[in-house]
């Protein structure tokens, strides 16, 4: 340790001090037998040679960026053939009830399917109207008229054969 604090190295207690050069760490200890006792172990003091790189008080994380990229190789970062990943984007159904012509407006966005239906429920689960329609993806508009509807909220599906989603709206 009394060459961490040479004087003649650093103006201060330094532990990576930049121009601190010394075999103890440009070189590991090795054990070559670690299941042996004693002796027997081979234990070899700084015999793995670095190459020019420090170690500091444990093994070294020194990335050698003089290597450049290995040719072939599935690991090399340098290069990146990403193309451009799609981004998909779920179904969305859109509601709007409009209490002056007590209209409901539906719109589904980003649907895949061709055929489905389009339900609407009470809270309580109970199925008050269902509708079988086609649909041209990725968009299906469709105004319902609920005069006859008593105020409260609802349960609106949309389902076809790849996709179901699900809104409330509330008829004042």
């Amino acid at each position: 340790m009394s060459h961490f604090t040479d004087m003649n190295d650093c103006d201060f207690f330094y532990l990576y001090c930049d121009t601190t050069y010394y075999p103890e760490i440009m070189n590991l200890s090795v054990i070559h037998q670690p299941n042996e006792l004693g002796a027997l172990c081979d234990f070899r003091p700084y015999s793995f040679y670095l190459g020019g790189h420090r170690s500091y008080h444990g093994l070294p994380n020194n990335p050698n960026y003089e290597l450049g990229p290995l040719a072939g190789s599935v690991c090399d970062t340098l290069i990146t053939s990403v193309s451009q990943v799609p981004v998909l984007e779920p179904a969305q159904l859109k509601l709007f009830f409009h209490a002056g012509w007590r209209q409901l407006f539906v719109n589904g966005q980003q649907l895949k399917g061709k055929q489905g239906s389009l339900s609407l429920y009470s809270v309580t689960g109970q199925l008050l109207r269902r509708e079988e329609m086609s649909i041209q993806p990725p968009y299906y508009t469709r105004q319902w008229d609920l005069g006859g509807t008593a105020a409260g909220v609802y349960i609106v599906v949309l389902e076809t054969e790849k996709e179901r989603v699900s809104g409330r709206v509330v008829v004042e």
